[in-house]
Formats: structure tokens, C-alpha cells, sequence
């Protein structure tokens, strides 16, 4: 069962990773780490670890239909992920359901993942039900130190934070300390930022919509 997890996440991640098995009385804990490489070749400290549970791995640039309606988009999901933080940052992706917002969202964060980058991925959803559970438990410093220690924050449907006064002032605070550090946050939605006011006066003026 161990060799054949190994394959599996070696065929996922493209790359020889160092897979840890650690049982606990609580349960299983798996610990994946980059595989060491051969002398001469650098490597940054402290590499965060490539965490890819949440990413779809059919979800990748090259397997991306390209077409006429969504060649922009495209583009401009590629040039985020060739230069996080410097090219459209904040990048706001917008189309209806079904074409291909969450596919270039997970490219995005596949491609910076496997250099190294610490990536979180989530739906509006997710953050939602996240920040209300640590209200109510009181461990919102964990929450923030979860979000706001990455160096791409990734938000897929950000059209559900409408009306949630809260989270949307949560969610914003996240986006502002991410951003005002020089790293990179992208969003999609199925409604362009114009009808959705209160994101497009907090995306405005420095965010580029595709």
C-alpha cells in the first residue's frame, strides 16, 4: 500500500517526492516533502511543503481548452503563474458556470505549488464556513495565521460572499494583508465586479478582471 501511494503522488506532483507515513493514536498523519536534490543544485530554506489535496490534477494549463471566448483569461491565469506577485495581481477571473474559471484557478496554483510556492486553494464556501467556525470557537488568530501566511491565496466563486457582510470584511482584510505583502491573490466569479459593488470598490483600482 506504501509503494503504491508513493507512485501515486510521484505521477501526480511530476516529481520524486519523500513520502512519510507517521500513525498516531488520533489517527493517520501524512507528511509529503520535496525529494532531496543532487548536489550542486540550490534550494531555497525552508521550502514550504507542496500540498496538492485540494487541487484537482486534471485541472493543469496543458490540458486547458483554448478557444476565442476565453483566450484572455487564459493568458492572463498563464502570466500569473510565470510571475506571481508582479504580472495582474490581484487577477480577478470572471465567465459563466462551466467554462473553465476553477480549471485555470487550480492551474494557477498546480504550476506555483511544484516551484516550491506555499498555494491555498479555496472556494468562497469554504472560507465562509472557516471564519464563522473560528468566531465561534475563538481561534481566529489561527485562521488569520492560516490565510495570510501564504504566498498565493486562491478564492474560487467570490459571488457568495455577497450579502455576508462579515466574511466579505474578512475576507478583505485576508486580501489586503496577502496583497500589500507583494503576493499574489487571484478570485473568480460568475458575475463580472460590476455587479458585485462592494468587490469591485475593494478590487479597484489595481485589479485586472480577464
Amino acid at each position: 500500500m506504501f509503494h503504491a501511494l508513493q507512485r501515486t503522488l510521484d505521477k501526480v506532483a511530476g516529481q520524486t517526492l519523500q513520502l512519510e507515513l507517521q500513525v498516531r493514536s488520533q489517527g493517520i498523519t501524512y507528511a509529503v516533502e520535496r525529494a532531496q536534490m543532487p548536489p550542486g543544485v540550490p534550494q531555497e530554506a525552508n521550502q514550504p511543503l507542496f500540498e496538492f489535496r485540494s487541487l484537482n490534477p486534471r485541472y493543469q494549463f496543458e490540458s486547458f481548452v483554448v478557444g476565442p471566448s476565453n483566450r484572455l483569461a487564459f493568458s492572463a491565469a498563464h502570466a500569473v503563474a510565470e510571475a506571481p506577485g508582479v504580472t495582474y495581481n490581484p487577477l480577478f477571473l470572471y465567465s459563466g458556470a462551466g467554462l473553465g474559471k476553477t480549471h485555470l484557478l487550480q492551474a494557477i496554483g498546480r504550476t506555483c505549488a511544484t516551484r516550491g510556492m506555499s498555494v491555498l486553494y479555496v472556494t468562497s464556501e469554504q472560507f465562509t464556513n472557516e471564519f464563522i467556525a473560528a468566531i465561534r470557537s475563538r481561534t481566529t488568530e489561527d485562521f488569520r495565521k492560516r490565510y495570510r501566511s501564504v504566498q498565493m491565496l486562491l478564492v474560487d466563486d467570490v459571488q457568495f460572499l455577497s450579502g455576508k457582510e462579515q466574511t466579505h470584511e474578512g475576507f478583505f482584510h485576508t486580501f489586503n494583508d496577502i496583497h500589500n505583502s507583494g503576493h499574489q491573490v487571484v478570485v473568480s466569479s460568475d458575475r463580472p465586479p460590476r455587479e458585485l459593488p462592494l468587490m469591485e470598490e475593494r478590487l479597484a483600482p489595481g485589479s485586472n478582471g480577464a
